[in-house]
């Protein structure tokens, strides 16, 4: 936190419909009703991560400047999805979505409450979000891990394709 305002980093990932503008979209919305969008990385082509059934999808990485806490911003992630057309899971599997916030990191702060996991818990499996990460913050240290995110993406065994659009 600096003078009050938390740096947040949040990841952006739809595959359905027109994938660049509901990112743009998404953008947007975050920066209306979160705060100002600080950073943005490249827009990432990803194959899906957990289920190879999926669509592939587009995903970039946002860091943002917010007065929220961790618990309102979830709320306001969770709303923006909602809003713009995300329908929640109705199974344990992967699906295939409009749009996708997740809170990556919040300040160094970690969380482990039930509806909330600060940082990201799969951020060292997940090829998909370290990319765009290195890009953007290579050396910034994993407040659980205790490693940079360029060695994380180093060390990453997740070998699905992620390439810079």
């Amino acid at each position: 936190m600096i003078n009050g305002i938390n740096i947040v980093v949040l990841q952006l990932g739809s595959n359905m419909e027109d994938k660049k503008r509901m990112l743009s979209d998404a953008r947007r919305h975050i920066a209306d009703t979160i705060g100002e969008v600080d950073k943005l990385s490249s827009l990432y082509e990803s194959e899906p991560w957990g289920n190879a059934d999926l669509n592939w999808f587009l995903n970039q990485v946002v860091i943002v400047k917010t007065l929220l806490s961790s618990s309102a911003l979830l709320v306001r992630c969770k709303e923006i999805e909602l809003m713009m057309g995300r329908q929640r899971k109705t199974t344990t599997q992967y699906e295939n979505r409009l749009i996708d916030i997740d809170i990556i990191f919040f300040n160094d702060e970690v969380v482990r409450a039930p509806d909330l996991q600060i940082p990201h818990k799969r951020i060292p499996q997940r090829r998909f979000v370290l990319e765009p990460l290195v890009e953007l913050i290579p050396y910034y240290i994993h407040p659980v891990e205790g490693e940079t995110m360029k060695y994380l993406l180093d060390n990453c065994e997740d070998k699905l394709v992620v390439n810079q659009k």
